[in-house]
């Protein structure tokens, strides 16, 4: 009897596949009990029985083979099917190691299970080569972050009525020795996977904090106004409240007052971590202000805005840039002004890379930006030298 494509339910006796069956579903089973066996010159031999919550038929998917045993119900069962669809979706998302990992475990358990010491031929040259490449990075972006390969970026944020320049967003930059410069692109997924995405923003804020402050003190000195830094926190940094006393201890370092760093997170963030709410408020209440990042390309954000302390709207470059083609994109870009000013939460647009977006953005009431067209990431010092001679 079938309740469902997902869910299924089979009288007692039935045989669901025989060995030698294609395969094209495993099952997981939720009640009930199946026997896995093998039928030979002495009958049937039984080789495992299987209750609730356990799953089978998913070898023969992995490793495309034919069934090496036969399933049979031995009380009435009901199982949640997984298409073969499915596995192979679920395989292809993961990454490179753990795709050869599954893929060898089940070469040898089906070697051990024959009988044979074959093992060489589970290797999938180009699943291998892509392992040892992540490998080798998530090694290298250990050590470079030992070692002082990656570095903080500095780019400007400015007003858009005059081009003048009222702050950074840090960025992290790789100078790997052997690949050159790398962006997020390549930093950012290695750094996931390595655990290591706290200590890459602690990295980058003090670096850009302690630059940041020594600029500003010069910037006073010449009788002029200092400007902030934004710096961008993954959701990690919210499981917990630690955030607001250690980078109360970096600002007090890098002698840069704490209304002049901004948190950029994303909504992701807020949806993840329960303590987000009461870790935004420790880091208002210390004088940080929060922006949210990547506006209107995430979940709805408008529930956010009022639960959380938001003090900026980060606009994504997406809505910039298909605003003068698209009028919907612009219609879209311009609500969403509309609604950081009725909520007084002012509204910074990225990805600004002509005047003629600049020129767009002025007309929908946008007073800040930042893009190719002010300047591209720079090194730290160097960031900080052109805005001092700029300002």
């Amino acid at each position: 009897m079938t309740d469902s494509l997902a869910h299924r339910r089979f009288a007692a006796g039935h045989v669901l596949f025989e060995a030698g069956d294609a395969a094209d579903a495993a099952y997981i089973v939720e009640k009930g009990w199946v026997e896995i066996f093998v039928r030979g010159a002495g009958g049937v031999q039984r080789l495992s029985l299987l209750g609730p919550g356990e799953i089978f038929g998913e070898m023969a998917l992995v490793d495309d083979s034919p069934r090496s045993a036969g399933a049979r119900v031995l009380e009435d069962v009901e199982c949640v099917v997984v298409e073969r669809a499915q596995i192979l979706r679920e395989i292809d998302r993961a990454t490179p190691l753990m795709q050869l990992l599954v893929r060898t475990l089940i070469f040898r358990l089906r070697a051990a299970t024959a009988g044979t010491h074959v093992w060489a031929s589970a290797a999938i040259p180009d699943v291998t080569a892509q392992a040892v490449a992540h490998i080798k990075i998530e090694h290298d972006v250990r050590q470079a972050l030992k070692g002082g390969e990656i570095a903080a970026y500095l780019q400007p944020i400015v007003r858009l009525d005059d081009g003048v320049p009222i702050g950074f967003e840090a960025l992290a930059r790789w100078h790997h020795p052997r690949l050159g410069v790398l962006g997020p692109e390549a930093l950012l997924p290695a750094v996931a996977r390595a655990g290591l995405v706290e200590a890459l923003d602690l990295l980058v804020v003090r670096e850009a904090a302690t630059m940041v402050g020594a600029l500003n003190r010069r910037l006073t000195l010449a009788g002029r106004r200092p400007v902030f830094v934004a710096a961008n926190f993954g959701a990690a940094h919210f499981n917990d409240l630690r955030l607001a006393p250690l980078l109360a201890e970096i600002l007090e370092e890098a002698q840069l007052p704490a209304e002049r760093l901004k948190i950029e997170i994303t909504e992701t963030t807020l949806i993840s971590n329960p303590k987000a709410g009461e870790a935004l408020a420790q880091l208002r209440a210390r004088g940080m202000s929060i922006s949210l990042d990547d506006f209107g390309t995430g979940y709805s954000g408008l529930s956010y805005l009022s639960k959380f302390p938001i003090d900026y709207l980060k606009i994504d470059g997406s809505f910039v840039a298909a605003a003068r083609e698209e009028r919907k994109s612009a219609d879209i870009l311009r609500a969403m002004l509309a609604l950081g000013a009725q909520l007084e939460i002012d509204a910074i647009a990225e990805g600004i890379e002509d005047e003629a977006q600049a020129s767009l953005l002025r007309e929908m009431g946008c007073l800040y930006g930042q893009g190719y067209l002010y300047g591209r990431p720079l090194p730290a010092n160097e960031a900080c030298a052109a805005l001092f001679d700029r300002i």
